[in-house]
Formats: C-alpha cells, sequence, structure tokens
C-alpha cells in the first residue's frame, strides 16, 4: 500500500516525535519506520499501526493506487 511519507512527518513534526519515537509506540524498530518512510510503501498492518500511534485514520496517511 502506498503511503504518503511527507503527511506522516508532518504528523510526526506535530506531535514531537521523531522515528525513534514513532517506532516505539508503534512497537516496532526505527529501522524498519525509516525504511517505510523511504520508501513509501507498507503493509496494511503497518499503515494501521503508524496511524493509530498517529492518532489519525489510516486514510489520512496511505494513497490510492494508480
Amino acid at each position: 500500500m502506498k503511503i504518503n511519507s511527507l503527511k506522516i512527518k508532518i504528523l510526526m513534526l506535530e506531535k514531537g516525535f521523531n522515528i525513534g519515537s514513532l517506532a516505539e509506540k508503534m512497537g516496532s524498530t526505527r529501522q524498519w519506520v525509516g525504511a517505510i518512510l523511504g520508501r513509501g510503501y507498507a503493509t496494511t498492518n503497518m499503515v494501521i499501526k503508524i496511524s493509530k500511534a498517529l492518532g489519525v485514520d489510516p486514510k489520512e496517511i496511505s494513497k490510492l493506487e494508480d
């Protein structure tokens, strides 16, 4: 699933998160979250974890497939 990495980074800034703190809140690793943000793709499960950690709906951080 495509993700909107820019939107996620903006939400992280608003909430005072860095990649490490987001990863910790998700129960993941900093390296894995960094890789997801870098490539712009994530599994549905990871999108749900990111959205829960940021307190937003998964639709806000995902993109429609082309």
